[in-house]
């Protein structure tokens, strides 16, 4: 399974940037690719009828919120 951080990596390279190593960093490019992230993801299932990505469930957690 692709981790986000090779998923982010993999963007960039289509870009031309240099690989991050870790998406929590506090340089320009770990920000943004982390600020982006969730927002291209949840675009890319709304784009299509995926079979996998039917719908979503929030299950509770020990803490109290809720976990997708």
């Amino acid at each position: 399974m692709t981790t986000n951080l090779e998923l982010c990596g993999l963007a960039l390279s289509r870009l031309g940037q240099g690989a991050i190593t870790d998406l929590a960093g506090t340089d320009d490019v770990s920000i943004t690719c982390n600020l982006h992230y969730q927002q291209a993801i949840d675009w890319t299932l709304r784009e299509r009828e995926w079979k996998i990505a039917v719908k979503r469930v929030a299950q509770s957690t020990p803490t109290g919120t809720p976990a997708y």
